[in-house]
């Protein structure tokens, strides 16, 4: 629907107007003036006193606009406007005064009245017009403190995401190397030492250590997902299990389902550790005490007003989203609480156990959905994850066990690029043991300098894309040209180029470290079973 900046109406919905004045005839008159306008619906409060005008703006909040007279009973002259100025910043005034001072109306406007309007020769167009236009501006400022809160909270994220990935990639070099060595110090332990327990929980704090990493490159948006077509309930219903063994007895967890829902382009993984996620937390709020928690699915066509509402959401297009709600009735949160709730690694227990809900906003920010959180306290939390529709329910299902077909007898050639020493040296021990034949090099330009025709029997190549200069897609059309028939894996942070994830799925192989041994191997053997005969 078009907007008639004429019309107050769409302007703003009848404005709340504060008249500070004492003479009852003038409040009167003026109370009628406004009648003869546009904003004879709206509620006018009249008070006759500066200290009380003050006093119930604080106390009922701020006033769309505020018509003042210069002499009141506790002010007069140009300090009463100035007075009220400073007390409320932020609220429109219209002088509305029986002093026609030139001077003092000038000075009034330049220290912020939005229009200086004398008793006498005032009417019930120009009091419409004087109110229209500061209802107007304040609505723009509004807008433009929304908009300047947007931009900070981009740059927040922007800085975020480049200082996660910086930290992420080095120090997956460094879990790499610290698991490279602990897991090929176990293949080097007979069966029964007494040392394999203890380098096995090395390995799994490892591992560990490698999902906080990826938690914060999700929170950061750095972390893209590969995403297939999902049924919600499904995702819900598997975590029937983990919920149980999650939330002990005397929390009951109940699921309302919508039917037939469209499915949704998720990766049903990361959907599921972040309704998993929310549920904990909900147990967390019940501090103890027996209840149930509600997780329920629907369907929704969001506007553009709740998209709004949402966290992500005013960058999503309005249409038909998913929503999974996680509801509880536990001591929900203040509004000072609920604003953090967000942050990273905020919490209100005695210690922070790692991102929290900002790693579930990551996981929606990397499924280009959106988060809202309804809370008050002793009334519960409602936690709403939105995803939009998946254009195509169907999604390819065939894939070829390419590992079962490998000619394990014939030592395959891999080509692995990295700048970092310590991954070149540690890959390459792990793939010598799992019986590939290792070329290692910092960049092609080595590699071609180096190992010269063997790279036309290249099998597989190992590139990690954060090390990379220049556009990723030359240096990738660059080695397909040197290895041809090869099957590219990329290792680190893909996100941190110029091609997309859904571009890389057409091209190559995605391998995150920190590696894991055995994995590095299926998944080379996978490719050298997929080249060309």
């Amino acid at each position: 629907m078009a907007i008639d900046k004429g019309d107050p109406r769409t302007a703003a919905t009848m404005p709340r107007i504060l008249l500070v004045e004492d003479n009852e005839d003038d409040a009167d008159l003026i109370q009628a003036m406004l009648a003869e306008t546009n904003f004879s619906e709206s509620q006018v409060v009249v008070v006759e006193r500066l200290r009380e005008a003050l006093k119930l703006i604080h106390k009922e909040g701020p006033f769309d606009v505020v018509l003042l007279d210069l002499s009141l009973p506790d002010a007069i002259g140009l300090d009463t406007f100035q007075t009220l100025h400073a007390g409320v910043p932020d609220t429109p005034v219209v002088v509305l005064t029986g002093l026609d001072d030139e001077r003092v109306a000038n000075q009034a406007v330049r220290e912020g009245a939005q229009d200086y309007l004398v008793k006498n020769t005032v009417d019930s167009r120009l009091l419409g017009r004087a109110i229209r236009y500061a209802v107007e501006r304040k609505q723009a400022e509004s807008e433009r403190r929304h908009l300047e809160a947007r931009m900070h909270n981009a740059r927040y994220l922007e800085s975020l995401a480049v200082l996660a990935g910086g930290v992420a990639h080095d120090f997956n070099n460094l879990l790499m190397g610290i698991l490279g060595n602990v897991q090929l110090t176990l293949m080097d332990l007979p069966p029964d030492s007494n040392c394999r327990a203890h380098l096995q929980h090395a390995k799994d704090l490892i591992h560990r250590a490698a999902e906080l990493t990826k938690q914060l490159l999700a929170y950061s948006g750095q972390r893209s997902f590969p995403l297939k077509a999902v049924d919600a309930n499904e995702v819900v219903l598997s975590l029937k299990p983990s919920l149980q063994a999650e939330i002990p007895e005397g929390t009951s967890v109940e699921y309302e389902l919508a039917e037939s829902l469209p499915p949704i382009e998720a990766d049903a993984h990361q959907l599921s550790q972040a309704i998993l996620n929310v549920v904990v937390n909900a147990h967390e709020a019940l501090d103890g005490k027996a209840g149930a928690i509600t997780v329920r699915t629907g369907s929704l066509l969001a506007d553009r007003a709740y998209l709004d509402r949402t966290r992500l959401g005013s960058d999503l297009p309005v249409g038909r989203y998913i929503s999974v709600e996680v509801i509880d009735a536990g001591c929900g949160m203040d509004e000072e609480t609920l604003e953090k709730a967000l942050d990273p690694f905020f919490t209100t227990k005695f210690q922070g156990r790692g991102l929290g809900l900002a790693a579930v906003l990551g996981v929606m920010r990397g499924h280009r959905g959106a988060m809202r959180i309804s809370s008050s306290v002793g009334k519960g939390t409602t936690v709403t994850m939105l995803l939009p529709c998946g254009g195509d329910a169907t999604a390819a299902s065939d894939e070829i066990d390419a590992a079962a077909g490998a000619d394990s007898s014939v030592p395959q050639l891999v080509l692995l690029l990295d700048t970092e020493e310590a991954a070149r040296k540690i890959g390459r021990r792990i793939l010598d043991r799992a019986g590939f034949d290792v070329l290692p090099a910092v960049d092609l330009a080595e590699a071609a300098e180096a190992y010269g025709e063997q790279l036309a029997s290249v099998s597989a190549v190992i590139i990690d894309l954060a090390n990379v200069q220049g556009p990723v897609s030359d240096v990738l059309s660059e080695i397909r040209a040197k290895c041809p028939d090869t099957t590219i894996c990329i290792s680190g942070l893909p996100e941190a180029s110029d091609v997309s994830i859904e571009e890389l799925d057409e091209a190559a192989r995605l391998l995150e470290k920190p590696w894991d041994s055995q994995d590095l191997a299926d998944e080379l053997r996978a490719c050298c079973a997929d080249r060309p005969k």
